[in-house]
C-alpha cells in the first residue's frame, strides 16, 4: 500500500523543521570572517589581537551573529557545550561538522554524547564555502529542537 501526502501537508512539516533546526559554529581564529568580508581588517586585527573567538549562530534572517564570546580556544569549547547542555532536553536530533578538524569533532562527538545522551547522526567536513567563513579547525553542531 503506498502512503502518499498532500502538498500542503509536506510544505508545513518541511517549514515545521526549518523553524525547530539551529546551528552552533566554534571557530578557532578570525582569518575566514576578515577574509570573507564579514568583519572589516581593521576591526579584525584589533578583535585577533584580543583573541576575540565568537560562537556563532544563525539568525531568523539567515545571517551570522555573535551568540558568545571566548578570548581563547578553551573558553569557546566550553561555551559550546554548555549551550548544548542548556538545550539537551529539547534536542531531537543533531549532527556535527569541521572544517579540516576530524581530531577536534570527534572528540566534540565523544563529549557531546555524554552530555546529550545520544550520537550525532552523522560527522561531516563541511563545505568550502563554509570554511572561507567559518576558517580551518571549526567544528559546528546543526541540531533540531522536539516539535
Amino acid at each position: 500500500m503506498s502512503q502518499t501526502k498532500d502538498l500542503k501537508v509536506i510544505k508545513e512539516e518541511i517549514e515545521s523543521a526549518i523553524s525547530r533546526t539551529k546551528i552552533y559554529v566554534s571557530i578557532l581564529n578570525l582569518d575566514g570572517m576578515v577574509n570573507s568580508g564579514r568583519l572589516s581588517e581593521r576591526i579584525g586585527w584589533i578583535l585577533k589581537k584580543s583573541g576575540f573567538l565568537p560562537l556563532i549562530t544563525i539568525n531568523k534572517e539567515g545571517e551570522g551573529t555573535v551568540e558568545g564570546l571566548a578570548f581563547n580556544r578553551k573558553q569557546n569549547e566550553k561555551l559550546f557545550y554548555k549551550k548544548a547542555a542548556s538545550i539537551k532536553d529539547k534536542i531531537e536530533s543533531y549532527a556535527l561538522v569541521h572544517a579540516y578538524a576530524p581530531e577536534r569533532v570527534h572528540e566534540a562527538a565523544e563529549k557531546l554524547t555524554e552530555i546529550l545522551g545520544k550520537p550525532p547522526q552523522y560527522i561531516e567536513g563541511i563545505s568550502s564555502v563554509v570554511i572561507n567563513f567559518a576558517g580551518i579547525g571549526s567544528i559546528a553542531i546543526g541540531y533540531t529542537l522536539k516539535e
